[in-house]
């Protein structure tokens, strides 16, 4: 890739996350599942177990999850969008996401550090993150 195929990757990634964070916020459920490929998998298997008081380390093989029918598994654009709005739809949410450091290492792989304060209410404790 050169300098501006990936410039133009990196772009597009940030506009992905931001839509990601704008429609969860906005409570735009359509838009949201836009973010997500129609054969993606929203892996929540280590916060289940976090929240259980549990830790999954090393996580078990996602296909032998998948297998199993793991409910901390969800797979699918609306799908993962239905989840999404599920957990956060009756909250206060507000993301905000800062300068990602962004590697583009091929044209079908990247991977990002990306600074998020979140401010999460539920009309009884308010969360920072």
């Amino acid at each position: 890739m050169d300098a501006i195929e990936r410039l133009a990757a990196a772009e597009a990634i940030r506009n992905v996350k931001a839509t990601y964070w704008y429609a969860m916020d906005m409570k735009d459920w359509d838009r949201l599942a836009t973010v997500f490929a129609e054969d993606a998998i929203f892996d929540m298997r280590e916060e289940f177990a976090f929240g259980q008081g549990q830790r999954l380390d090393p996580l078990p093989p996602i296909e032998e999850s998948i297998a199993a029918g793991d409910p901390a598994l969800t797979g699918g654009a609306k799908n993962i969008a239905g989840f999404i709005r599920n957990v956060v739809e009756r909250w206060l949410t507000v993301h905000h996401g800062h300068a990602p450091i962004i590697d583009i290492h091929s044209p079908d792989h990247a991977t990002a550090i990306w600074p998020l304060f979140d401010y999460i209410d539920d009309g009884q404790r308010a969360l920072k993150g």
